[in-house]
């Protein structure tokens, strides 16, 4: 088992991501309002279950990745946030640095999350 920190925010609690946050990913990585300005495409649910891999492997091979973002209060499925070293082909290359950043629920868009969640991120930070 991986020991990923779980941070608290005032709203929120980041936790580390696990095969049971599939359902709720898939949904969310679906949702062509969420993914507009990422993929560009709604995600299938083999690739959910793939980027679901990558970040629980994030954890285990770089001691850091993305975690899973949930109301403090409730428990209710916000989004993700975190870090990523994604290895990605582009301009300028990113050389091994790690990337930040965030996918919320639409209902929770414009509410302060993600500022948020990087705030409790960096409390952090000094891992990455």
């Amino acid at each position: 088992m991986i020991d990923i920190p779980a941070i608290e925010t005032a709203r929120l609690r980041l936790r580390g991501p696990t095969l049971g946050d599939f359902q709720r990913l898939g949904e969310l990585w679906a949702d062509p309002e969420v993914v507009q300005f990422t993929t560009g495409e709604p995600q299938t649910p083999e690739q959910t279950w793939s980027r679901l891999l990558r970040c629980i492997g994030h954890w285990t091979a770089l001691d850091f990745g993305l975690w899973i973002l949930e109301d403090e209060m409730t428990a209710e499925f916000i989004g993700e946030a975190g870090f990523a070293d994604l290895q990605r082909d582009i301009q300028p290359p990113l050389n091994g640095t790690p990337e930040t950043g965030w996918i919320l629920h639409p209902s929770k868009f414009g509410k302060g999350y993600a500022t948020e969640a990087e705030i409790g991120r960096a409390s952090c930070r000094e891992r990455v």
